[in-house]
């Protein structure tokens, strides 16, 4: 994502340095960079990508690099940021099989309502924006409430998802290729 502050170029007011009378948030992402494979244990891995990330794409990117979870995302339309809004699923999988977290911009009052003790949720930035106190909080798999096509975010219209991380199964990338067509084949079968 990109947060591009202030929309019209000056501060709120003269001196303020962090302080906007309104942001332009873009989640649109075309880059290959928007996903990155971050390495923290030999066995298993920790994917993150931005909200704007088309669901097929992540699904080949992760399959490429051996990494199973997100197959079932190669036939679902959307993107990251929507499939974590709906916890969208396919093939007996969903998303919240594989979020570790969210990372989402809310004002700081409703994080402090609903995270503040809550584990694994942090603050991962501030932004103050019109005379209110924004941030991009990190929310647990837990804290966003996921169900079948539900979550906390469905429940709260003015958050906006920037980007999730997902826990991934390290395989071959043969095997996570073979399930990916499977799952593709499967889906343009039976559902035309």
């Amino acid at each position: 994502f990109a947060l591009v502050a202030p929309a019209f170029g000056q501060p709120a007011e003269e001196g303020a340095e962090r302080t906007y009378r309104s942001f332009t948030l873009t989640t649109r992402i075309t880059s290959a960079a928007a996903i990155d494979i971050l390495h923290r244990e030999l066995k298993d891995k920790e994917v993150f990508a931005g909200a704007g990330v088309a669901l097929p794409h992540i699904a080949k990117k992760t399959t490429k690099a051996g990494l199973s979870g997100l197959e079932f995302c190669i036939g679902v339309p959307g993107t990251v940021g929507g499939a974590v809004y709906g916890n969208a699923g396919a093939f007996k999988q969903e998303t919240k099989d594989v979020l570790a977290s969210a990372h989402v911009l809310m004002p700081e009052v409703d994080f402090i309502a609903s995270f503040k003790n809550q584990e694994n949720c942090s603050i991962v930035s501030f932004i103050d924006c019109a005379n209110q106190k924004w941030i991009i909080g990190k929310i647990s798999n837990r804290a966003s409430e996921l169900n079948y096509r539900e979550s906390i975010f469905k429940k709260r219209k003015s958050w906006i998802i920037l980007a999730a991380e997902f826990n991934l199964k390290k395989e071959t990338p043969e095997a996570c290729t073979h399930r990916m067509h499977t799952i593709l084949k499967d889906k343009t079968t039976n559902q035309p």
